[in-house]
């Protein structure tokens, strides 16, 4: 409650400054102007451009600070109870349980997230009820955790934190804009003369000096929310599932940055497009990338740290506070939360195509290989005439020869990366060749979302990316590669 009255304080400091400036800006304009009128020589073109600086400054101030009606965009499909009938069961129960009204409206969007905001009207007023689920986040969490999840979200309800929202979100936008305007103004009001920019500073010290202060205020106050809709949370569904939520929450919004980068992105870029939910989930189900984000999740607990400027507190703290919480004591449902949604794959398709501004066909996970193989063919189409005289048993070992070979395609840019780069460079492009070679020898592609590219025939399985990047990185033997490769015959095979 004190850093809410704190922010509201600033918030009207902010726009008493703001009407202050305006009003302080004019009358200067005004005395300089009739100033000029009695300075004869050269003094009355600067005072006559200081008084319009001054006019222009007024001028930028009040339109930065002018409330903007909220044009509320949808983030993604709206669903219904009609069409949605279990998930709106298991919404309905989480409002009664914290004693809240249901949202006006409902949607899914492409992030593991989920959210609650008041939009439309002016400043919150005539605002209504908005929740945003994330389908990733859906493939993420069981029932029960994302019961809490939701309770959270109801939390700000409870806490009245939607209500605060709006006005803090719009005072932080016109701070922003008054600053970054004034910048601006006086950028472009340098060519006229070189003093006019330092009055155009002065004038938006005080704004920036505001705004800082007003911005940390203001994310204290949600992250005060944040704990408090936490607390929501465990006396509504349990400590164990938001707990549980939170910690898979952290790791797969890093999983997800990483299936669009790596899997979904190519695939676009191919004109095809996969069933990415599926995707998502057979991604999240890998048992190395499991690895990889448990790892994830143990760094930020041992190691994550609070930036002022963090509208959420670090994962670590959030856990500890609602381990001292007493919460209620349910009955673990370990379902899928996505089995609550009818049909989610249209959902999650639409939102990806609603992104792209050109025809994807569909195709299935398997049928991604031939695209992954005509990616490869383009990649060593550029890289032909630096792989034409390699062999894998050729390949250079050291930095120096890695970086020597990836001058010869992309010129004097290879000097100024760094030796990860390098090797990650070297991976992409002779494990495309090394692809190649071996599905011209018979072996077949599988593509597993989350999973190495893996080149089966018959009981040898052989992962040239990863093979590759072992290799480069010290942990294979210096021979490893030739002896993988000579019973196959492939040892001293051109790789373009």
């Amino acid at each position: 409650m004190a850093r809410a009255v704190l922010a509201l304080v600033l918030m009207v400091l902010f726009f008493v400054a703001a009407a202050g400036a305006v009003v302080a800006l004019v009358l200067a304009g005004k005395f300089l102007f009739e100033l000029a009128a009695e300075i004869h020589g050269r003094g009355i073109l600067f005072i006559g451009l200081a008084a319009l600086a001054c006019f222009g400054a007024a001028a930028v101030v009040a339109w930065s600070v002018l409330p903007r009606p909220d044009r509320f965009e949808p983030p993604g499909p709206e669903i219904s109870a009609n069409r949605q009938p279990t998930l709106f069961a298991e919404l309905r129960r989480v409002a009664v349980a914290t004693g809240e009204a249901m949202p006006a409206h409902v949607y899914v969007v492409n992030d593991v997230n989920a959210f609650v905001t008041q939009r439309g009207g002016i400043m919150g007023l005539g605002s209504r009820r908005v929740m945003g689920l994330g389908m990733p986040l859906l493939r993420t969490l069981t029932v029960s955790e994302l019961r809490a999840v939701i309770a959270h979200e109801m939390g700000h309800f409870y806490g009245g934190d939607t209500k605060l929202g709006p006005w803090i979100y719009k005072t932080r936008g016109a701070m922003v804009r008054t600053v970054v305007n004034l910048s601006k103004a006086g950028a472009e009001a340098g060519s006229i003369h070189e003093l006019i920019p330092l009055m155009f500073a002065a004038i938006r010290a005080p704004f920036l000096w505001l705004a800082k202060g007003f911005l940390r205020v203001s994310q204290a106050v949600s992250r005060a929310q944040e704990y408090s809709a936490d607390g929501v949370a465990v006396r509504t569904e349990g400590a164990p599932a938001l707990i549980n939520g939170l910690k898979k929450t952290h790791a797969a919004a890093l999983a997800h940055r990483l299936y669009l980068q790596n899997e979904v992105e190519p695939m676009i870029e191919r004109g095809v497009l996969p069933p990415v939910g599926e995707g998502f989930s057979r991604f999240l189900g890998n048992a190395e990338m499991g690895k990889l984000l448990d790892g994830v999740v143990a760094a930020e607990l041992a190691e994550g740290t609070q930036d002022p400027y963090d509208s959420h507190p670090p994962l670590r703290d959030r856990i500890a506070a609602a381990e001292r919480l007493t919460g209620a004591r349910r009955t673990p449902d370990d379902r899928p939360a996505i089995e609550l949604v009818i049909e989610p794959e249209q959902y999650e398709t639409e939102l990806v195509r609603s992104m792209v501004d050109r025809p994807l066909a569909t195709v299935s996970w398997r049928d991604t290989a031939r695209h992954w193989e005509a990616t490869w063919r383009e990649q060593q189409a550029k890289a032909r005439a630096a792989l034409a005289d390699l062999t894998i048993a050729t390949l250079p070992r050291g930095l120096r020869e890695l970086r020597a070979l990836a001058r010869r395609i992309h010129g004097e840019a290879a000097d100024h990366v760094d030796d990860d780069d390098i090797r990650g460079w070297a991976v992409g492009a002779v494990g495309a060749a090394v692809a190649l070679l071996l599905g011209e020898a018979g072996f077949e592609l599988v593509a597993t979302p989350g999973a190495p590219h893996q080149l089966v025939a018959g009981d040898v399985a052989i992962e040239p990316f990863r093979e590759l990047s072992a290799w480069w990185r010290g942990e294979t033997a210096a021979d490893a590669l030739v002896e993988r490769f000579a019973p196959l015959g492939l040892a001293d095979r051109p790789l373009a």
